[in-house]
């Protein structure tokens, strides 16, 4: 297979590498092999001839690779042989029904089909797992919660207070981005985006406009990749002390608890400083951004002040023997299942796992300015704490990079308009969102529209690794594991 380590990648659809269906998954299997892991993974139709496409990344070396394979006659489900691909295989057969041969998946989401012909399973309407046992009894949570948060359905199998076997069902509120952005960019394209996952805007953001930009041949200046990458490493910060603040609160530890609450409100207030609103809508723009400079010298300031107050909480957490008791060896994600599954981001980096893209295929400037974590240094068990510790390394290495960024920005750059973008091409963009990779593919068609746009988010890895780790836990360690692993359910649910 060809190999790329340009981020982005762009390609004619005729230039994607195509074999037949067994060489297709032949390569995959020989990809997975040699340490890669499946990125993301979708059919899409072109000429009236379904083909589906895989891509595939080597953290080890930095590379890439994107094949597909034309569907002639139905595909097999290849999830038991290849596990990485279970979730992606459940979508595709709700998005384009009749794709696999004798489909027998579990629902993954309940939605029409892209055809909007075939209407997938009622809400709720699942064969769950069940255990055939007298002693066994059955728990179930959701699929509403207390709160704000998103539907979700639990079911937890348990032997007394002990978790056998906890089973996920997610979708009950899906949206349709992914099929609404067929035939675009339209006005709306772009606030779509947005939502794709609310606390990660500009993350997916960003991926997007960097396969835009590419798709229209625009350049942008270096003063402009400085801005996105300072937000980019704002919104981390933010998302990594809230975590940290609700893994405090889930094991009663309050004062970590109440100083993250409000710092975290106060890194959320810089991105207001910057666009308006403290979730990053609409702070990037096509073709550059016009943001004073000075207002990130005004930012530097206010983390230099944050910093002492912040440190102290979350130090107090790691020197308290009563949390510490709590949070190690709960919740252990082996790193043999965690490479199986292709799990990403922190919950990756917490098992050793080296996958961060800002480092391995990076993009804009952060070859130059990307502090990774030093996993060897910090004796990690893959548990909560683990993942917490990651957090908080991430969480520093982060306001590193802002205060070595701000030092470089010289003025403000001015955003361009967009005109058209290249026909019948493919774009592949790779960001690090807090969660984890972004990875986004957009297809063009003859006039330059989108014939399919793929948004897979981190979560779409990770709830699996949830379900796992639950394996022979106490069901009271299920708040507390969940938050670990922060997991997005509309960045799922696309």
């Amino acid at each position: 297979m060809k190999k790329y380590t340009a981020n982005p990648l762009i390609l004619n659809v005729n230039e994607v590498e195509e074999f037949n269906t067994n060489d297709f998954y032949s390569s995959i299997i020989n990809s997975l092999q040699n340490k890669g892991r499946i990125v993301s993974y979708f059919v899409y139709e072109i000429y009236d001839i379904k083909k589906i496409m895989a891509v595939i990344v080597f953290d080890d070396n930095g590379e890439f690779s994107v094949i597909q394979s034309k569907i002639n006659n139905g595909l097999e489900c290849m999830w038991e042989k290849i596990p990485q691909l279970f979730n992606f295989e459940r979508e595709i057969a709700e998005q384009f029904p009749g794709t696999f041969i004798n489909e027998d998946f579990q629902p993954l989401r309940f939605h029409k089909s892209f055809d909007g012909k075939n209407t997938s399973f009622i809400p709720g309407d699942i064969n769950f797992y069940k255990i055939q046992s007298d002693e066994i009894h059955q728990v179930a949570v959701g699929p509403v919660h207390a709160g704000i948060i998103e539907p979700g359905h639990f079911r937890f199998q348990c032997h007394g207070e002990k978790v056998l076997y906890l089973e996920i069902s997610l979708g009950y509120q899906h949206r349709g981005i992914e099929k609404a952005l067929i035939g675009g960019p339209q006005k709306n394209t772009f606030y779509k985006i947005q939502a794709a996952a609310g606390d990660t805007t500009i993350g997916h953001t960003l991926a997007y406009l960097i396969n835009l930009e590419n798709l229209a041949g625009i350049k942008i200046d270096s003063n402009a990749m400085l801005k996105r990458m300072i937000a980019l490493e704002l919104e981390r910060i933010a998302n990594h002390v809230g975590d940290l603040g609700g893994l405090a609160t889930d094991i009663g530890f309050l004062p970590t608890a109440s100083y993250c609450g409000r710092i975290r409100g106060d890194f959320l207030n810089m991105t207001a400083d910057i666009c308006g609103n403290r979730f990053g809508r609409s702070l990037i723009s096509f073709g550059g951004e016009t943001v004073n400079a000075l207002i990130f010298d005004k930012i530097l300031k206010k983390i230099e002040m944050l910093k002492k107050n912040l440190y102290g909480a979350i130090e107090m957490l790691w020197q308290s023997p009563s949390a510490m008791s709590r949070l190690e060896n709960t919740g252990i994600l082996p790193r043999n299942i965690a490479l199986k599954m292709g799990i990403v981001g922190t919950a990756a980096r917490a098992c050793n796992i080296n996958n961060d893209i800002r480092k391995n295929i990076p993009f804009y400037h952060y070859q130059k300015y990307f502090i990774p974590v030093n996993t060897q240094s910090l004796n990690l068990n893959n548990d909560v704490l683990a993942r917490g510790l990651i957090r908080w390394e991430e969480t520093k290495n982060s306001i590193n990079m802002i205060s070595n960024m701000v030092n470089e920005i010289t003025d403000s750059s001015g955003n361009q308009i967009l005109t058209s973008l290249a026909a019948e091409s493919v774009s592949i963009s790779f960001t690090e969102g807090f969660r984890g990779e972004i990875c986004h593919t957009a297809i063009t068609d003859a006039k330059g529209n989108f014939l399919r746009y793929k948004i897979v988010d981190p979560s779409f890895h990770n709830w699996q690794a949830l379900a796992y780790v639950m394996r022979n836990e106490d069901i009271s360690d299920f708040p507390l594991c969940n938050k670990s692993f922060s997991l997005s359910y509309c960045g799922f649910d696309l």
